[in-house]
C-alpha cells in the first residue's frame, strides 16, 4: 500500500486522503489481466473502469489512477494485447459483466466494496474509443442492419437511397425526438478511424454512407454554432 503523493502529473488537484492499494488481477474468469486501484478504509465505493491508450499498459497511467482512487474511487484498468486488436471493445465488454457479476469484491481489501450502481468509463487515446463504444453498447452483438447509436441507446433509421445529411439527422430528430440543430454525425469507416458529415447538404452516398455502416452521434452544447469544426476520430454509433 501507498500514499498518493504529486509527482507531477496532477499538480494542479489537490490529492485524497485515501490510502491506496495496487491490486494485479488474473483469472481464468478474465479476458485479460487488470491492475486495480483501491482506497483501503472501510467502505463503498464507486468504480472507475479506464482503458489505456495503444501500446500502453496501465502501468503509464499509474500516477493518474493513484490520484483518482485517493480520492476515494476504485480504479480498475484492463491490460489489453500491446498489438492492434479489433477485439478490444468486446473484451471491455467481458470485464465489465465480470464486475456486474461481483467478482471484484474477492480481491479489494477487507471491508471494501464496489458499488456496481455507480460505475464510470473513461480511456485514453484507442481507449476513449473504447470506453465510448462501451458506454453506448457497441459490441454488443446485438446491432442488425440500419442503426443509429445515441446516449447509449440504439435504434434504427431508415432514409432514402439519395439521401442527404439533413435528411438523416431530420428522420434522427422526427423518430427519436431529438434536436435536430444540435445532432453531429460521424461515419466509422471501418478502418480504424471516422468522418465527420460537416456538410448538411453532401448526399450520404457522397461521404461513402451505405446499408449497416456505423455512426457515432453527438450533441452540440447550445450556444456553440461551430458546425464545421476540424473534428476526426472520436465517438460510435451504425444507420
Amino acid at each position: 500500500m501507498e500514499k498518493v503523493r504529486d509527482d507531477g502529473i496532477a499538480l494542479d488537484f489537490e490529492v485524497g486522503d485515501e490510502v491506496v492499494k495496487i491490486i494485479n488481477v488474473k483469472s481464468s474468469s478474465l479476458p485479460c489481466p487488470l491492475l486495480v486501484f483501491s482506497p483501503t478504509t472501510e467502505g463503498s465505493y464507486p468504480i472507475l473502469l479506464f482503458f489505456h491508450g495503444f501500446r500502453l499498459q496501465p502501468d503509464s497511467y499509474k500516477s493518474l489512477l493513484l490520484h483518482i482512487s485517493s480520492h476515494q474511487y476504485i480504479a480498475v484498468a484492463p491490460k489489453f494485447s500491446l498489438m492492434t486488436s479489433r477485439c478490444e471493445v468486446k473484451t471491455a465488454k467481458k470485464v465489465a459483466e465480470w464486475l456486474s457479476a461481483k467478482k471484484l469484491n474477492s480481491v479489494l481489501p477487507e471491508k471494501v466494496f464496489p458499488d456496481i450502481q455507480k460505475v464510470a468509463v473513461s480511456g485514453h487515446s484507442r481507449g476513449g474509443k473504447t470506453a465510448f463504444a462501451l458506454a453506448l453498447a457497441y459490441g454488443s452483438g446485438d446491432s442488425k442492419g440500419e442503426s443509429i447509436v445515441t446516449s447509449g441507446t440504439l435504434f434504427h433509421i431508415r432514409v432514402a437511397k439519395d439521401a442527404s445529411v439533413a435528411d438523416l439527422k431530420k428522420e434522427i430528430s422526427n423518430q427519436e425526438n431529438l434536436p435536430e440543430n444540435h445532432l453531429i454525425l460521424m461515419l466509422d469507416t471501418g478502418h480504424g478511424d471516422s468522418i465527420m458529415l460537416n456538410d448538411d447538404e453532401i448526399s450520404l452516398v457522397d461521404y461513402g454512407v451505405t446499408d449497416g455502416s456505423h455512426f457515432y452521434l453527438f450533441f452540440q452544447l447550445p450556444g456553440n454554432n461551430n458546425n464545421n469544426d476540424d473534428n476526426s476520430n472520436n465517438g460510435d454509433g451504425d444507420k
